[in-house]
């Protein structure tokens, strides 16, 4: 193996080098060879999706892809999973045996010292089982803090190690220091809501925890170090943050989750008061934005987005935003739907076509979906409403098997017209309109065009849209 890795690594820093087309510097390389791995994709994640390529059957593999910053990516594939530190520029070869990744991985070129940090990290999570969160949260208060405060000590005597490297990435280090800062103020955080979820306690139990101390370590932490946005623990904590302001407004003022969109306004408001650092505030800016288009459309996010397009200069974040909104183009209202065919409870074949004349309000819902379920007394109300008006209410599942939606829909002899449709996730439905999260709601009118492709759930104020074109 010593000679083809010789070969290989030698014409991966040759193609590092010669790149002409485009600037290397946002060029990463990653190659090597994984043995005891099946053949099949690899999938790169930086939050998302950003590259993919194939593994041989041999295990070797050399994946590129662009980034503008150093970040965590993580490697997937059918069997295995790992995290590499990289920066724009990098290649990097590597070796490991899949059944035992971390004490078998080699790599060579750049970012060693870092990514063999990272090998030792995994081992000290997986060890202590860190990643386990529900066994780990079921623990009683004394017994979770002897758990956590044992994985703390291992990991600052590995973070002590790497400090002695005089080699060491200053950035790397800066972040891992933080990682060991914030992420175990995160777990004390969800600490209260996880434990009584394993232990089966209503929200009501109390729980023996220092709830307010943690809170009060969250408040004083300042948010103002953009460098630490690479950092997952970092980002999850301006959620935190954000969320909290949110929830007191909630309480302060009970009608304001009755306005459509509003925990994206106040979330957007909310941030831009409290992150004082540019590039904060324009990380959040673009991290709600993004998501709204990308899980509900843009409904209640024109404004924004077409704000930020004009205002930010951040190639990669107008870059990603613009390609998210792109996608909505072909559903957006005026389009027409395609015809797509589902299958009743008697599994008799029908179309959208064959509702053709009414305005047809669907509910793409799956029965393992909680906010789902949540919204069924609502649509129920809202079907009696409009018994005698020319609209069908279509109820499309997309559970995996037809099994548990027969089930749920007969004992509950759920109303209107219940339908399902085959690969779930991957079904024309969800693909066409661009289905992430549920439960998700469209609205047609009676030609079988698009009205709204997220339109307001039945709680919502989609009566005021439907009325309009009855």
């Amino acid at each position: 193996m010593k000679n083809s890795t010789s070969v290989v690594l030698i014409a991966l820093l040759l193609f590092a080098c010669s790149g002409k087309e485009e600037p290397i510097n946002h060029h990463i390389i990653v190659a090597g060879i994984i043995s005891n791995i099946e053949s099949g994709p690899i999938k790169v994640y930086s939050n998302e999706e950003i590259a993919s390529d194939s593994i041989a059957d041999d295990g070797s593999f050399n994946i590129k892809f662009e980034s503008s910053q150093s970040d965590y990516f993580t490697f997937r594939t059918k069997n295995t999973s790992f995290n590499l530190f990289m920066s724009p520029g990098d290649s990097i070869y590597i070796e490991a045996d899949a059944e035992n990744f971390g004490d078998s991985f080699r790599a060579e070129a750049d970012k060693i010292i870092e990514n063999t940090y990272l090998r030792k990290k995994a081992k000290v999570i997986n060890t202590h089982q860190m990643n386990d969160f529900m066994k780990l949260m079921k623990k009683n208060k004394d017994d979770y803090f002897a758990k956590t405060d044992s994985i703390k000590s291992d990991l600052k005597n590995l973070l002590t190690e790497l400090k002695s490297n005089k080699e060491i990435s200053k950035e790397f280090l800066k972040l891992e220091e933080a990682y060991l800062k914030y992420q175990f103020i995160l777990m004390d955080n969800i600490f209260p809501n996880y434990h009584r979820f394993s232990n089966n306690l209503s929200q009501s139990d109390s729980i023996d925890f220092p709830i307010k101390e943690t809170e009060e370590k969250i408040a004083s932490i300042e948010l103002n170090d953009a460098d630490l946005l690479t950092l997952p623990a970092f980002r999850n904590l301006l959620d935190i943050k954000v969320q909290k302001i949110i929830l007191m407004k909630f309480k302060q003022d009970s009608t304001l989750r009755q306005k459509e969109n509003i925990y994206l306004t106040l979330s957007y408001e909310v941030a831009d008061s409290i992150f004082q650092h540019h590039d904060i505030k324009e990380y959040y800016r673009f991290k709600l934005i993004k998501e709204q288009l990308d899980f509900m459309g843009p409904t209640g996010a024109v404004a924004l987005y077409e704000d930020f397009i004009a205002t930010s200069k951040n190639q990669n974040y107008l870059s990603k935003l613009k390609e998210s909104m792109s996608k909505w183009e072909p559903i957006l209202a005026g389009k027409e739907s395609p015809d797509f065919k589902f299958v009743t409870l008697k599994d008799e074949e029908v179309k959208l076509s064959d509702l053709r004349g009414k305005l047809v309000y669907i509910d793409v819902w799956a029965t393992w979906c909680g906010p789902c379920i949540a919204e069924h007394p609502n649509w129920n109300k809202m079907m009696d409403e409009y018994k005698d008006k020319d609209i069908a209410f279509v109820s499309i599942s997309i559970d995996d098997s037809k099994e548990p939606w027969l089930k749920m829909v007969t004992q509950k002899n759920m109303g209107g017209h219940q339908w399902f449709t085959e690969n779930a996730w991957q079904s024309e439905l969800a693909q066409h309109y661009n289905i992430r999260g549920i439960p998700r709601f469209i609205l047609l009118d009676k030609e079988g065009k698009i009205i709204d492709p997220s339109a307001p759930r039945p709680s919502g104020s989609i009566r005021t849209v439907v009325d309009k074109y009855l």
